[in-house]
Order: C-alpha cells, then structure tokens, then sequence
C-alpha cells in the first residue's frame, strides 16, 4: 500500500505520515484509508448517476419534442384526410373520364371505318349475288333453247335424254323466276 501511495499517487512520506495520524483520530488508520479510497468510488459513481440523469432528461427532452412533432404530423394527416383527399377522390374520375374518352375515340373511329367498310362489302356482295343469279336464269334459258334446238328427232335412240334435260332446264327457269 506504501509503494501505492509513494510511487501511483506521488505522496511524499510526510504527507503519508499526515494520513495516518488523521486516521488514527477516527479509528484505526487501514479501516479509515479504506474507507477513504471507496469515498473515491462513491465519488465516481454519484458523477455517472449524474451523467445518467443528464442523459436521462436529454431523452426526456427529445421524447417531448417527438411528441409535438407527432401532434404536428396527426394534425396534418387529419387536414389531408378531411380536405384535400376527398378533393382528389373527386377529381380523379372526371380525369380519369378525360383519358379514358380521349383514348377511346381513335379506337372508336377506327371501328366506325372498319363498320363502314364492311357495308360497303356487304352491298358489292348483294350486287354481285342480284347479278349472278340474273346470269344464272339467261344461262337456264339458254340450256332450254339450246335443248330445242339440238334435240334430234324422235326416231333416235338419245331423243328421251334430250326430252329429259330440256324438262330439268325448264324446271329450273320456273325455280329461279319465282
């Protein structure tokens, strides 16, 4: 403990012998130099409960501020929630209208055409088709004239095949007439 004293702490030996003679006054001089270094600890100690306690309402000190800063942003999510959104939510569909008209409209157009060009192919067609069976009626009687005129005579043996296509072509103009 000595050496402690002289050669740690730096004391000279009458300021050791000074120690001793203070602590025999209140007992016994190991007991009291004891005592005396944990009055040291307590010393360390009461200064890290201080500089918890500093810490401690610095924490206090921002949780209060957080707390404004948390009232602060409730209060602006409560404007935005009661103001501005239902402003949005009304809004949107008419904008969403807007787009959805202007981007409908090529498309509509481009079916119209396509409507368009498909009736004018519909009425080609019923041209076409009044047309063909115009032809296909002078074709029938063509066949019936043709059948007259190149029936042989009824001695021959083929005389009842003529008879029957002139009375299958006639039958057909009757068909395609009505």
């Amino acid at each position: 403990m000595c050496e402690t004293l002289l050669y740690d702490y730096k004391l000279s030996v009458p300021s050791i012998e000074r120690i001793r003679t203070a602590a025999k006054v209140y007992g016994n001089p190991g007991d009291i130099i004891r005592a005396i270094t944990e009055i040291g600890g307590l010393q360390a100690i009461e200064m890290a409960v201080k500089s918890d306690e500093d810490k401690r309402d610095r924490l206090l000190a921002e949780v209060g501020e957080l707390k404004k800063q948390k009232a602060q942003l409730e209060g602006q999510i409560d404007a935005f929630k009661t103001i501005a959104m239902p402003k949005m939510l009304n809004e949107i569909p008419a904008a969403l209208k807007r787009q959805f008209e202007s981007s409908l409209e090529p498309s509509v157009q481009a079916f119209s055409q396509y409507v368009n060009t498909l009736s004018n192919q519909v009425q080609r067609y019923h041209q076409l088709l009044g047309q063909t069976q115009a032809l296909e009626q002078q074709l029938d009687i063509v066949r019936v004239f043709l059948a007259v005129r190149n029936m042989p005579d009824h001695k021959t043996q083929y005389a009842a095949y003529y008879a029957y296509d002139f009375i299958i072509a006639a039958g057909n103009y009757v068909t395609a007439m009505v």
